[in-house]
C-alpha cells in the first residue's frame, strides 16, 4: 500500500477533472484496506482530505462532485467513529465550508450540482439522526 499513495495524490492533484475522477474512485476503492490510525498520525489522511476537496470545487463537473463528496464521506468515516463529536465536526466543515460556499460561487441554474449536493446533505442529515452519544443522546443537525 505505501507504493500506492504517493501516485494515487499525483492522479488526485492533477489539473484533468478526469484524472481526478479517477484518483477518487481509486481512493474509494483503497480506503477499506487502509489503516486508519496510520492514515492520522501520518498526516496522509488529511492529505487526502485536502486533494478531496480540491476536487470538490469542480462544480461544472457533476460526476466528480459526486465522486468526491462520497469519497470524503468514507474518509472521514473511517478517519473518525461515526457519532463522535471529531465525526460530525468533519462533516459539518465539509458541508459549510466546501459545498455551500462553492455553491455561492456557481453562477446559473446548475440543476445537476444542486442535486449532488441536495443528495450529501440528505446524507448527512440521515447518519446525524441516526447519531446517539455515550450519553444517551440523540443529534438531530
Amino acid at each position: 500500500m505505501p507504493k500506492l499513495i504517493p501516485p494515487l495524490l499525483n492522479i488526485m492533484d492533477d489539473f484533468d477533472p478526469l484524472m481526478k475522477l479517477q484518483g477518487c474512485r481509486l481512493l474509494r476503492f483503497c480506503l477499506p484496506i487502509m489503516n486508519s490510525n496510520l492514515l492520522l498520525k501520518s498526516g496522509l489522511g488529511e492529505a487526502f482530505r485536502e486533494a478531496i476537496k480540491v476536487s470538490m470545487t469542480y462544480f461544472n463537473e457533476p460526476e466528480l462532485l459526486n465522486e468526491s463528496i462520497l469519497g470524503i464521506c468514507q474518509l472521514i468515516t473511517i478517519l473518525y467513529r461515526p457519532g463522535s463529536t471529531s465525526w460530525i465536526s468533519a462533516l459539518s466543515s465539509v458541508m459549510e465550508n466546501c459545498i455551500l460556499n462553492g455553491m455561492g460561487l456557481v453562477a446559473g441554474n446548475k440543476k445537476d450540482v444542486v442535486m449532488v449536493c441536495n443528495r450529501f446533505e440528505e446524507k448527512k442529515r440521515d447518519r446525524l439522526k441516526k447519531t446517539i452519544t455515550s450519553d444517551g443522546y440523540i443529534f438531530l443537525k
